[in-house]
């Protein structure tokens, strides 16, 4: 074993071909490669290189040894040329650009933790040195060992007052993922010495400075990093104003899967200083993954609630909901409902919500729909946009259109508004489908011929059917005609309805040759045949009993030709 006395505390030993490191006896690590092998025909490169560190990252250096250079030396010459360095290293005072940090300060921390008087005195110093030649490694080396902490609050004050424009160079130059890790050790390191609200300012232009070339899996850390010191130096609401536009384009810069947490964190601070910035939510909600769109939406919509800006800009929620993926719309909708309901702010924007209905996708419509007509049953907007309901009938589709008609028809006898609205309902008549979705235990409400039926029928008032004489006489016509058109069963009921509309009205007399000429096209269908036909031909001969109808040519000759049809 050979061994090598650097000084009392520093002592190098080469034992089984390995060269180890002693201090004050204790085995401190073993002596990896100290040595660079420097090309002759480069050596202009090193002309200005101030330390170990500079030429390692040159010349591609490890902890395990120069790249693309192969050591042939044996072991006992490489112990003599690690102990000539290490004894240059003491008679140099440890300057540490002689070693590598990695091995430099570690080693000087620990000789002076055992008494070292050179080591004691330089260690602060090497330190301080060392951070304001500004070398990126160095710097971020630096900062990860936690160096920066033995200095005292005072000198590191110093040290970073006179030096932050050399950490934002140094910083600058490294890559990404050491960029943010500088980051955030110097927020924390400026916590810890209680001067976060001092610098503050300073940390924000090396967050914007640093933020492109983060990593995206780390911007949405540094931007909470951020958010969060804001807030701890009270300073968040001189933060919002100055930077809030562009922190809302920081969105678009994360992961997908970050974007709606930084959306909520930037909502969080809003709502901490009382700031409405209104227009720039609503533009990073669109930078948002679809999934989420909505839950922002949402999320903004319930923090304007109590905000005087929520009547002034409820319009812009309401033409919003147009830029949310299809299946969120009618979700954004209701929500937006319930708080026009709660704030009386339906009143004002009822006509545009009845708008925004035709927006939503077809399945969505109708739901829709009923939700804003309950909504203006209790708030007494029945009356003022009854006609609009009506209208919007033809832009829903099949089963939904009945449903929707049949509660309209419903809601106006129970309010009397069915004589105002008579004219419009049977408009509406023609907007509604033959046959939808046949259900036999609902079978009134699935086609416009028992609409028909229904709607005669709500009025009892005889002045009210001469009045509108002429505009039913069309449509019952208009749905005779329609017959043709259907198929089967169908034909049947539909003649059914008409059979009994023609009862309560005048038009079974003044049409019973057109009605009877329908009945003979009627088809059998198998043994519900005969009672269908009986059925439809009762109602005619109970229709025309005692009136001269029944001494028709016409209807006689048919008789004869069909003897089986009586009476029950």
């Amino acid at each position: 074993m050979k061994e090598f006395k650097v000084n009392e505390f520093l002592t190098l030993k080469l034992e089984e071909d390995t060269t180890n490191i002693y201090v004050s006896g204790e085995l401190f690590n073993q002596c990896k490669y100290l040595m660079l092998n420097i090309p002759i025909e480069n050596t202009e490169k090193f002309d200005e290189i101030e330390s170990i560190d500079e030429a390692a990252d040159i010349l591609g250096w490890t902890y395990d040894g120069q790249v693309g250079v192969e050591y042939d030396i044996d072991s006992e010459t490489e112990f003599w040329g690690h102990c000539s360095i290490l004894q240059a290293w003491f008679e140099h005072e440890y300057d540490t650009r002689l070693l590598h940090s990695n091995l430099a300060f570690p080693l000087l921390k620990k000789l002076a933790g055992v008494g070292d008087p050179v080591a004691k005195k330089v260690f602060k110093e090497e330190i301080v040195n060392r951070f304001e030649s500004g070398y990126p490694t160095v710097i971020a080396y630096m900062f990860k060992a936690h160096l920066l902490n033995y200095l005292n609050r005072e000198e590191l004050e110093q040290l970073i007052e006179q030096n932050f424009s050399v950490i934002l160079i140094a910083v600058g130059k490294l890559p990404g993922m050491a960029k943010f890790d500088v980051f955030n050790s110097l927020i924390n390191l400026i916590k810890s010495i209680g001067l976060l609200s001092k610098y503050h300012a300073r940390i924000e232009t090396l967050f914007f400075a640093l933020l492109d070339s983060i990593p995206d899996e780390k911007k949405y850390n540094a931007l909470s990093t951020l958010i969060k010191t804001s807030e701890e130096t009270g300073l968040i609401t001189r933060w919002i104003k100055e930077h809030f536009p562009t922190f809302l384009d920081i969105i678009d810069k994360l992961l997908d899967e970050d974007k709606y947490g930084a959306f909520s964190a930037l909502l969080e601070v809003v709502k901490i200083t009382g700031l409405e910035n209104f227009p720039f939510f609503l533009e990073a909600i669109n930078k948002l993954p679809d999934e989420d769109k909505y839950h922002a939406f949402s999320d903004l919509i319930f923090y304007f609630y109590d905000s005087k800006l929520l009547e002034e800009k409820f319009s812009i929620f309401l033409e919003e909901i147009d830029k949310l993926p299809d299946e969120d719309k009618y979700y954004a909708f209701i929500a937006l409902l319930k708080v026009a309901k709660e704030t009386r702010l339906i009143k004002e924007h009822f006509s545009t919500f009845l708008e925004e209905i035709d927006k939503l996708l077809d399945e969505d419509k109708y739901y829709a729909f009923s939700a804003l007509f309950e909504v203006a049953k209790e708030s007494g907007l029945i009356k003022e946009h009854f006609l609009a309901f009506l209208d919007f009938i033809s832009k829903l589709t099949g089963r939904d259109k009945h449903r929707t008609f049949f509660i309209l028809l419903k809601v106006a006898k129970e309010t009397k508004l069915i004589k105002e609205h008579f004219s419009a309902f049977l408009e509406s008549i023609g907007k509604l489908t033959s046959r939808t979705n046949y259900n036999r235990k609902y079978p009134r409400i699935y086609h416009k011929y028992n609409a028909f039926y229904d709607l005669i029928d709500s009025i009892k008032s005889p002045e009210l059917l001469n009045k509108y004489y002429s505009q039913i006489e069309t449509q019952f016509l208009a749905l005779v005609d329609g017959i043709d058109k259907l198929s089967g069963e169908d034909k049947y009921d539909a003649f059914s309805w008409l059979l009994k509309v023609a009862k309560i009205t005048r038009l079974m007399k003044k049409h019973f040759l057109v009605l009877l000429g329908i009945f003979p096209k009627l088809p059998d269908i198998d043994k519900l045949a005969d009672y269908h036909k009986q059925d439809a031909y009762s109602h005619l001969i109970k229709a025309i009993k005692g009136t001269d109808l029944e001494n028709e040519t016409v209807f006689k000759k048919w008789k004869e030709k069909n003897p089986t049809f009586k009476i029950f």
